[in-house]
């Protein structure tokens, strides 16, 4: 174990604590967490941290599909699965050959982008009137129909 590793192992064992709630609770891949970890908290340079965050994702990925369809009787589609990973893997080489030419200041800033457009989507859709939001507790508990 190198020293670096061997100063800082409760830090990442954290990280991927973290990592893998927030996939399991929110269903991301935990690169959504990782990423501004390793590179903020842990110095790692953006192409470091998206190798480790991916390499991290494998199995955590797998364990938490697994564990929502024994647990929860969530009924997984093998044939979605696989196509979903072919286009993956694809997309995967393709975001690497891109991704280790770009500037690392311009992976943070497209990274960055990405994950303000989603939280501003994902928070408008909570908005009452939208499609997707949540009925009003005031409607639920007084056992009137959720709806417009």
């Amino acid at each position: 174990m190198s020293p670096d590793l061997a100063s800082q192992w409760l830090m990442f064992v954290a990280f991927g604590l973290v990592a893998g709630f927030s996939s399991a609770l929110l269903g991301i891949g935990g690169g959504v967490v990782l990423m501004p970890l390793l590179v903020m908290v842990a110095s790692f340079d953006p192409n470091h941290a998206r190798g480790t965050a991916l390499g991290y994702m494998v199995g955590t990925c797998l364990v938490g599909a697994i564990a929502y369809h024994r647990m929860e009787s969530v009924s997984l589609s093998l044939w979605v699965i696989l196509l979903l990973t072919a286009g993956g893997v694809v997309g995967a080489v393709l975001g690497w050959a891109v991704g280790h030419r770009i500037s690392p200041v311009w992976v943070k800033r497209l990274f960055a982008v990405v994950m303000i457009l989603a939280a501003v989507k994902m928070f408008w859709g909570t908005l009452p009137g939208q499609a997707g939001a949540e009925p009003s507790r005031d409607k639920v508990e007084a056992g009137t129909p959720p709806g417009p």
